[in-house]
């Protein structure tokens, strides 16, 4: 056996022997294509045999046995284990079986490319003993099902039993290039192999940093066997993804030609998608990454969203996801005013929608109300018909009948060959079970259940789209860090060089620890966090300069990775700081975001100008609510995000929904009481409430917001809410009638709306009348006194009931003020007279005269805001 170490910048690719009688085997695809691409090719001589690693391993593990695809394991795992072993592993349809079945087949080929007959329990803990003994009688009873049919699972052939050198005869010598490990099964397979085949194994860097015996690498590290120079490295810090984009383009700018960039997180870079015509990611595209596979993905969720204690009604949460949705919106006719009509019911607080909804809806005019309804049964219709498919053809036949010419994007090359394959192989498993299909694994909603492992077919399928590579415009291609090793004396530019992104192992051991792995002779994290920091220094080692950014955000706890770290320690690089300033930034905004949009971009760059046309009504008038005006003085801001744009905050508490319905309910139910109750108060002075009026009421009220309560909340609202609120109305008829049982009450009732002109404008006519409305939960007059008492379930507005007081009385000093606390059954007078009517008149004057939307001065106000990431007061 051979060993070749070739130097870093050199290209080890390029120049390997090539002969008829040689095999050469590379890592991955990657460099095989490249290798292909680059050779030197002689037309007078045949050329030897080009395999990956793993199309290597196919070619000597062979077998006669039929083999059973990823796809079709956990399909014949599930149907033929017991219904005992079910019961142990909690297995209660196939859907359940899917991670453990993966975690099975991947625990056996383990042992068999390790080279392992068993395992040492003495190393285990008990939940591993365990969980082992549950595989063994699971593998027992799974291979009866295997002999009996002539059946192998894919990752099994690599197997000792089934190497056969009949492949490896023609040739004279192996050539194994950039393999970082070899595993003990193709360790034993060179052993075997070495008396007859010369064996050549090509390194790059020397031989400091490979362990000739064990076949993988020494542990790295900088300044001891791996040497860097210091000059060839520039290194940026940035906190907003943003700021990483610019200085991208800021530096990309200055080449002539399209540069590579090269990142660990290729899958969830969206640099391509901010900026398509400057960036393009050189990876191919996946079936999961289609709109199609997104409007199957969506529609699926749509269908389990189903809720049968709901009425069956749709999951509002979904839907919403639905409408954003390309495919979906096309197909269903839902263009941007009919989204703004679902979004009204939506903001109703509804958690799951039906027919009875749309049809009772007094919110539209008629008009709109037959076209919302009408679309909203055509996806419930089309739900209900998939949930009936029980073949892989009814849901061919369905994509056919929407037509494939609304399901499938231009950019794909191959999109219908792929597709069509994916229904080639599915169908294939529903063969495996016979005439009854898939109903021998999915006893009941066959549909529901088969559209999901439609989407899992359609997973990890490569597709070719069209290529973006030559457009002129293109600055740069986004690709995987593992390929800038065949940067050869480049400019390498790397980014998110994060500690969440390098090093990161993405098949993480669920059975052992570290320790057992390297006791048992299984390949460790710390191996594989070796060669991935091997291919890391491995792309700089070969680039002439390398530009890398890292991004520090504290938050969150994302830093420079430890791969990085190490570099700067050790070279004593100094971090660059980010040149870009605030007008370079506004400069380069305008250029690539803003260029054919004819937008100016100022340096300030936070200013809400005000639009008071926006505001007025067709009477000239400008209304608030009472929550509005007191808003205004904190933040106007908050008031335009809420009130002018229309934007909802999503913030749900304790109770599975937003405070704002909890309140609803319990005004609705304190209202309907009073309305029982008034007239034995005002002419007996009867205070006394009979529980079956409460129980009725609150029944009532529930059931007419029960579309708007999470299922996973009924019972809580039952055995919790329903006691609460009802003790909380028992109560508060205590305490009316220890406060005004020796009064002559007058007045005692729900108070339906009020409003109040405002007089700020008097002594300046110009400025636009306002109008201010509230609805003020109960009003009672005695001949001594009144009162303003309000119901909460939260927190209280301060000044709120001072506002009620001048639309009653015309001064905010006349009432008592009382606020009752439902939940904790607490009554409290406000004593303090926060928003006089001089104090309400500064309020509203001062946001007429201030020309832009101003923003909350403490930042207190900010600590709970539902839109404190639209705002950025942090940032901005």
């Amino acid at each position: 056996m051979r060993f070749e170490y070739i130097n870093f910048k050199e290209d080890y690719i390029k120049n390997i022997e090539n002969k008829e009688t040689t095999l050469l085997v590379f890592n991955d695809y990657f460099l095989k294509n490249y290798y292909l691409r680059n050779r030197e090719k002689n037309i007078l001589e045949k050329e030897g045999t080009f395999l990956t690693l793993e199309e290597f391993q196919k070619n000597i593990f062979t077998t006669d046995k039929i083999v059973l695809t990823e796809a079709k394991r956990p399909l014949t795992l599930y149907k033929n284990i017991s219904t005992s072993l079910k019961e142990e592993f909690n297995i209660n349809n196939y859907y359940d079986i899917i991670d453990i079945a993966d975690l099975f087949f991947k625990y056996y080929k383990e042992l068999n490319i390790n080279l392992i007959q068993n395992i040492d329990i003495s190393l285990l803990k008990d939940w591993q003993i365990d969980k082992i003994e549950k595989f063994q009688k699971m593998k027992k009873e799974y291979d009866k099902f295997l002999e009996k049919n002539n059946f192998i699972p894919s990752d099994w052939i690599i197997n000792l039993d089934n190497f056969s050198e009949n492949f490896l005869k023609k040739f004279k010598k192996i050539i194994f290039i950039d393999i970082p490990y070899f595993t003990p099964i193709l360790k034993k397979v060179l052993e075997k192999i070495e008396n007859y085949l010369e064996i050549e194994i090509i390194i790059q860097g020397d031989s400091k940093i490979y362990n000739e015996k064990e076949l993988k690498f020494n542990k790295l590290g900088i300044n001891k066997n791996i040497f860097l120079n210091k000059e060839n490295i520039k290194i940026y810090q940035i906190s907003e993804d943003i700021e990483e984009i610019l200085n991208l383009l800021a530096l990309l700018d200055e080449k002539e030609k399209v540069s590579y960039i090269y990142t660990p997180n290729v899958e969830g870079n969206n640099f391509s998608k901010l900026l398509p015509k400057y960036f393009y990611t050189g990876k191919l595209k996946k079936l999961e990454e289609t709109e199609f596979y997104k409007f199957l993905k969506i529609q699926s969720d749509l269908l389990f969203s189903i809720e049968p204690k709901k009425r069956k009604g749709i999951k509002v949460e979904i839907l919403k996801e639905a409408l954003d949705n390309k495919i979906f919106t096309k197909i269903y006719g839902i263009d941007r005013e009919i989204k703004k009509d679902f979004f009204q019911i939506f903001n109703r607080e509804y958690k799951y929608l039906d027919e009875i909804i749309f049809e009772k809806t007094e919110i539209f005019t008629d008009d709109k109300k037959i076209r919302v309804e009408k679309i909203f049964k055509e996806i419930k219709k089309d739900l209900e018909k998939i949930e009936k498919f029980k073949t892989v053809d009814e849901f061919y036949n369905y994509f056919k009948e929407i037509g494939f010419e609304n399901l499938i994007e231009n950019i794909y090359t191959d999109f219908l060959e792929k597709f069509h394959e994916v229904i080639f192989n599915i169908k294939s498993s529903e063969l495996l079970f016979g005439k009854n299909g898939f109903k021998e694994i999915f006893n009941k909603e066959i549909g529901k259940y088969l559209y999901i492992l439609l989407g899992k077919y359609m997973e990890g399928i490569e597709l070719e789209s069209v290529d973006k590579e030559k457009t002129i415009e293109i600055k740069g291609i986004i690709r995987d860090i593992q390929e800038s090793r065949l940067n050869f004396r480049g400019e390498a530019y790397f980014i998110d060089i994060n500690n969440n992104f390098i090093p990161k192992i993405k098949d993480k051991h669920q059975i052992f620890t570290d320790r057992q792995l390297n006791q048992m002779g299984f390949i460790t994290e710390e191996e594989k966090i070796n060669i991935l920091k091997y291919r890391f220094l491995q792309g700089i080692l070969n680039a002439d300069k390398n530009i890398i950014f890292y991004k520090k955000d504290s938050d969150s706890k994302i830093d420079k990775s430890s791969f990085l770290e190490e570099i700067i320690l050790e070279c004593g690089i100094t971090i660059d700081e980010n040149k870009l300033n605030k007008e370079t930034i506004n400069n380069i905004i305008e250029e690539y975001f803003f260029r054919e949009k004819d937008f100016n971009i100022i340096s300030d760059n936070y200013q809400m100008k005000k639009d008071f046309s926006r505001l007025i009504n067709e009477d000239g008038k400008m209304t608030f609510g009472t929550y509005d005006a007191l808003q205004l003085e904190k933040c106007q801001y908050r008031y335009f995000l809420e009130k002018v744009v229309g934007i909802a905050e999503d913030i749900e508490d304790e109770f599975g929904s937003s405070f704002a319905l909890l309140g609803n309910i319990v005004h609705k139910i304190f209202e309907e009481i009073v309305d029982k109750t008034y007239y034995n108060i005002i002419k007996k002075r009867d205070f006394s409430i009979d529980e079956r009026l409460i129980d009725k009421i609150l029944n009532q009220e529930l059931e007419k917001n029960s579309m708007k309560i999470p299922v996973y909340m009924d019972l809580y609202f039952q055995k919790i809410m329903i006691p609460t609120i009802k003790n909380g109305v028992k109560t508060f008829y205590k305490k009316i009638e220890k406060e005004f049982s020796d009064k002559k009450i007058n007045t005692f009732f729900s108070e339906k709306g009020r409003v109040y002109f405002s007089d700020y404008n008097e002594d300046d006519k110009t400025k636009p009348d306002i109008v201010l409305k509230g609805r003020i939960d109960l009003v009672v007059d005695c001949q001594e006194e009144k009162y303003i008492i309000d119901y909460k379930t939260g927190g209280t507005a301060d000044g709120q009931l001072d506002i009620y007081s001048l639309m009653l009385y015309g001064d905010s000093n006349v009432a008592k003020k009382i606020i009752y606390n439902v939940i904790k059954e607490e009554m409290k007078e406000i004593e303090e007279n926060l928003v006089t009517k001089e104090k309400l008149n500064e309020i509203l004057n001062n946001f007429i005269e201030e020309k832009n939307y101003l923003r909350a001065e403490k930042i207190s106000e900010c600590r709970n805001c539902g839109f404190l990431n639209i705002c950025r007061r942090d940032v901005i």
